[in-house]
């Protein structure tokens, strides 16, 4: 990363002040900067890697080109931006980057605050039991399974894709936000897109509206949205019970990528549960190479120049993983996959136990036996021919680079979830067929040629 005195002559927050409160749900950041050697466009703020709002630096600041003696009176410099805190973490830290005409994105400040969670006036009939993860760990798997449950609510479609859940809060994430004509709805062209619904352009929160209505945009009307979008949450997963001939039961369940999605619905919903599901990222990695072969497509390479970049790209999001475990550890429950296939019972009891659901030996043996069932759309989404040889592929379906590379990069992660971080190589049984190995090898060169 670039130091920021490397490309900035000067730069400042002056708001939000030290200890200073938020206007209910909206944070505002403003301040300046000048660069060092070509113009600061852009001023974005993001959340980790994740991106929240952004505005071109519009603002004329006569003191700041008084302060750094500059000849150019009518230079652009200062900036404001209203920051949508819904769907944040109770104590977050979010970075200010400027975005330069010619040259690297520079971070040249943070800010720190604590919010307490959203409420809503309304009282859901059902909780959200969120299966939170990545890719290829066994989340549709375990969807497959909690399905059975007659307690929980699931579109029983493989590979269980619907996210009810997730569509409302991002509807809430966005409506709730404050205005922003750049980069979401504008008052002279939200008309014309018929397809598409931002911000509400009217929420200009640096603009002339009064106290009142700034109080009501802040707090108010975030909350009743938010009420709004449970409401159909709810309206849809009964519904949904109803036609596949079952009861509401107390839960839905969907599953959820680590973003704002499952902690805003932990925040909303007082009784939410969340299941956090971690597999060893190399034979995540393993399972994705070899999904994309077996499609020939790139569903999970995307565009990365290379196998390692590929692997970094997969570490990092396992890092945000881990990060969301970390800060919903008091609330969520950590599965393995690992444990999910090598003893599905006593995982399904810690799941029911866990969510206050009905465990009886009946229950959570028709859970594992819907886990078992194997039929041709099953077997297509599958990479091996059966769990067992699913759990630590990496010591055969990965050449000793490659391997080595994981650990380079990971194995501080590994270690922290339990993982066994020993390089030591392994064969395949001779039970387990080998042609899957071959199949992720053509995919890639770092993978072993051991068992072709």
């Amino acid at each position: 990363m670039p130091a920021a005195s490397e490309w900035l002559s000067g730069c400042a927050i002056d708001v939000p002040r030290l200890e200073e409160p938020m206007d209910g749900h909206i944070l505002e950041i403003a301040g300046w900067a000048v660069g060092r050697h070509t113009r600061v466009a852009t001023i974005e703020i993001l959340h980790q890697t994740d991106w929240l709002t952004g505005m071109p630096v519009l603002l004329v600041r006569p003191d700041v080109t008084r302060y750094l003696e500059l000849a150019d009176q009518d230079l652009l410099s200062g900036f404001q931006l209203f920051v949508n805190t819904i769907g944040l973490p109770a104590t977050f830290e979010v970075s200010v980057w400027a975005y330069l005409d010619d040259g690297p994105p520079v971070e040249f400040a943070r800010v720190c605050g604590s919010k307490t969670p959203m409420r809503s006036p309304f009282r859901p009939a059902l909780q959200p039991l969120s299966v939170t993860s990545l890719g290829r760990t066994g989340t549709t798997l375990l969807m497959q399974m909690l399905a059975e449950h007659p307690e929980i609510a699931v579109q029983k479609v493989f590979p269980f894709e619907t996210r009810l859940g997730a569509y409302w809060m991002h509807v809430l994430m966005v409506l709730s936000g404050p205005a922003n004509h750049y980069n979401s709805s504008h008052p002279d062209r939200f008309q014309s897109e018929r397809l598409f619904v931002g911000s509400n352009p009217y929420a200009q929160f640096g603009g002339p509206i009064g106290p009142a209505l700034r109080s009501w945009l802040s707090v108010d009307a975030p909350e009743e949205l938010a009420a709004f979008c449970q409401r159909n949450i709810d309206a849809a997963y009964l519904r949904l019970a109803r036609d596949q001939g079952g009861v509401p039961g107390r839960f839905f369940a969907e599953k959820n990528v680590p973003t704002y999605a499952p902690r805003l619905l932990a925040q909303l919903y007082q009784g939410a549960k969340e299941i956090i599901l971690v597999r060893d990222f190399r034979d995540m990695i393993c399972s994705m190479l070899a999904f994309d072969w077996k499609r020939q497509q790139r569903n999970f390479q995307r565009d990365d120049f290379d196998l390692e970049a590929f692997t970094i790209r997969i570490v990092d999001d396992f890092r945000r993983l881990e990060a969301t475990w970390l800060e919903r550890r008091d609330l969520a429950l950590l599965l393995r996959y690992e444990d999910l296939i090598t003893d599905p019972h006593a995982s399904m009891r810690q799941v029911a136990d866990y969510a206050g659901i009905d465990a009886s030996p009946d229950v959570i043996e028709r859970m594992v036996e819907s886990g078992r069932r194997d039929d041709e759309t099953i077997r297509a989404h599958r990479t091996t021919d059966n769990g067992p040889r699913s759990v630590g592929r990496h010591r055969y379906d990965m050449n000793e680079d490659l391997r080595g590379f994981c650990l380079e990069i990971g194995a501080d992660l590994l270690a922290r979830l339990g993982y066994d971080t020993d390089d030591a190589p392994a064969r395949p049984s001779a039970a387990s067929p080998e042609r899957h190995t071959e199949r992720v090898i053509r995919t890639a060169p770092h993978l072993s040629a051991s068992d072709r």
